[in-house]
């Protein structure tokens, strides 16, 4: 039993409709990776804003206790201007 073998024209035309099958499936995952991009990113998005209320009402809260406030300060005049004095004795 000897298979034949098709001719070049037609092997060719099988191999242009295989690379043609797979030009419309990778297209069918482009736009499948796309959608799930979009849709990590919005999660992102909704943390950020999330984040940032959340910072302004903390330091919202830190302004009202004044005790607090002082205890940042000191923190934050530490970090700015480092003194040899360690910032737990500076006040």
């Amino acid at each position: 039993m000897s298979a034949v073998r098709p001719s070049s024209a037609e092997r060719l035309a099988i191999l242009e409709q295989k690379v043609s099958h797979v030009e419309t499936e990778l297209g069918r995952m482009a736009a499948k990776v796309d959608e799930m991009h979009a849709i990590l990113l919005q999660p992102r998005r909704a943390l950020g804003v999330i984040a940032v209320s959340g910072l302004v009402g903390f330091l919202t809260g830190i302004s009202h206790c004044s005790d607090l406030s002082a205890i940042v300060s000191t923190i934050v005049r530490a970090i700015v201007s480092p003194s040899p004095v360690p910032c737990c004795l500076v006040v």
